[in-house]
């Protein structure tokens, strides 16, 4: 507690990136004793002292730290956003979620996008059906398609049999409209699909991949492959 605001001083004051990252690591180290010190510092007025603190809280990987952390969602300052979205990756558990899918709905995607992959990294069941959500909303113009790729990936490493149905489903979908851009969710669908590994839809991939539609053809095969090495079956035919 004597040399915890000592180095809470220097943190703000240090250049050097790779000094304020050993300073953050030894804070995060001593716990408990001083959540609430860094709790003050979080209403500090200076951006990149509230982003170390936040930083802080991540090294220290204390999920009574996450009510604090609750604020944070509405700091003016993006950068100290995606250094929240780090810390609730390392803090885990399922009360980072609520605050991590808040963050899925900033109106600044470079936010979005990685709090989708965190949610992802987090392997919480409870993100399933939100980020389901996010995967059949209507999107027109197809100006969601990154955001839809990122969360299929975190659908996949979530790694949920929930899933995989409403993965099956885009993947089989066909439109006129913005082909290109299905196409590619098509596509990552299916990739998902091979890493969830269901053994119960060989007869829908092997549909897609006898369709001859090119990169669905090619990617229902690679996911069959993916199925076939993890069940240990023969090749599908």
């Amino acid at each position: 507690m004597r040399i915890a605001p000592y180095l809470l001083k220097r943190l703000s004051d240090e250049k050097n990136t790779q000094t304020r990252r050993h300073l953050t690591l030894i804070l995060g180290q001593m716990g408990d004793p001083i959540l609430k010190l860094l709790n003050k510092s979080l209403s500090d007025q200076r951006w990149f002292v509230v982003r170390n603190t936040v930083t802080v809280f991540g090294d220290m990987r204390q999920k009574a730290a996450i009510p604090m952390l609750k604020p944070i969602l509405k700091h003016p300052d993006q950068r100290v956003k995606r250094a929240l979205i780090r810390a609730l990756t390392m803090i885990g558990g399922s009360e980072a979620v609520p605050l991590l899918l808040k963050l899925v709905s900033d109106p600044d995607l470079t936010l979005r996008r990685p709090a989708i992959l965190a949610l992802g990294a987090l392997k919480r069941e409870e993100a399933i059906a939100p980020l389901l959500k996010i995967m059949v909303r209507s999107d027109i113009f197809g100006r969601e398609t990154d955001i839809k790729l990122d969360t299929i990936r975190a659908l996949a490493m979530i790694g949920s049999s929930v899933a995989v149905a409403p993965l099956l489903t885009l993947a089989k979908r066909k439109s006129l409209l913005r082909r290109n851009r299905l196409e590619v969710q098509r596509v990552a669908a299916l990739s998902a699909l091979g890493q969830l590994g269901d053994i119960g839809i060989v007869n829908s991939l092997k549909s897609l991949r006898n369709s001859r539609q090119g990169a669905i053809s090619r990617a229902a095969e690679q996911a069959l492959t993916q199925i076939q090495r993890r069940h240990n079956v023969s090749n599908p035919t």
